[in-house]
């Protein structure tokens, strides 16, 4: 029977009509839980679907436990996770292309998945694709100057990027956006039209100069002072869209710090308090 929850524009759609084997499945996808019934009706919502967002920080600064407090907002949210440092938020952590698409097909139209391989840079290009076609969902990519440079950036990324909030189902023109939360240790490594499309800004500490004179070009010298003095755990956050409020200094939730977490699912969550 067709899948639910997938566009026929999936550029990774087998040709058949019957749905994946669910044993055999089971025995090649971690999951967090049962599978779902594809018979329900399907949940595309996405409560942030325009929430284009980056993320910056030195190594153990506070990225991850920022960004794992996001993730129970999302509906549909595909997390490239090479580490596995979101595995126990979502439904199901998958290795492969063909896995992540036979997954797919068995659930109810809500689904996080992480996308836990190595081998990330190679898949990275079908996975951008993936969720222009599947829309309403999250791409959240951790380490983002893998997948790019100052100077140089995918076809696929870039489609993503600038025309992601645009994307339309086919055959009815309906609006069906994809987010992206994108995250890096290097700010200088992150092209233009990432930050450009971002609405939000929120860095942790950074202590190379180059990095501290970028923050100071894009948002101002004050923010690159207090940026260099932070604590781990602390950040500034930014709107960069519009009348640009004052940055506010926030710390991250304790409940999803990737140091300590006692694996247990939360089910709320909230991006930082005010300090």
């Amino acid at each position: 029977m067709p899948s639910v929850g997938l566009r026929p524009s999936l550029p990774w759609r087998r040709e058949h009509t019957e749905s994946p084997d669910r044993e055999g499945l089971e025995g090649r996808v971690l999951l967090s839980r049962p599978i779902p019934s594809t018979a329900s009706s399907p949940s595309t919502a996405v409560e942030h679907p325009m929430e284009n967002r980056l993320v910056l920080g030195r190594k153990g600064s506070g990225k991850t436990s920022l960004t794992r407090s996001l993730a129970p907002r999302w509906t549909r949210a595909l997390l490239v996770d090479p580490f596995g440092e979101y595995a126990d938020l979502c439904d199901a952590k998958v290795r492969t292309v063909p896995d992540l698409r036979d997954y797919l097909a068995t659930t109810d139209g809500a689904w996080r998945v992480s996308y836990t391989t190595r081998n990330v840079r190679e898949d990275f290009p079908v996975l951008c694709r993936c969720c222009m076609a599947l829309g309403d969902c999250m791409l959240v990519v951790e380490e983002t100057s893998q997948h790019c440079s100052a100077w140089r950036i995918g076809q696929e990324f870039l489609e993503l990027v600038e025309y992601g909030r645009h994307a339309l189902e086919e055959e009815t023109g309906t609006a069906h956006p994809v987010g992206l939360v994108a995250m890096s240790r290097t700010p200088t490594e992150i092209h233009n039209i990432i930050r450009s499309q971002s609405w939000e800004m929120d860095c942790f500490a950074l202590s190379e100069p180059a990095h501290l004179e970028w923050c100071a070009k894009v948002v101002s010298p004050e923010f690159a002072l207090r940026v260099r003095d932070l604590d781990d755990s602390h950040y500034l956050s930014q709107n960069l869209v519009g009348a640009r409020r004052p940055f506010e200094e926030r710390v991250t939730d304790p409940a999803f710090r990737s140091r300590g977490y006692d694996g247990n699912r939360p089910t709320s969550g909230m991006s930082g308090a005010v300090v």
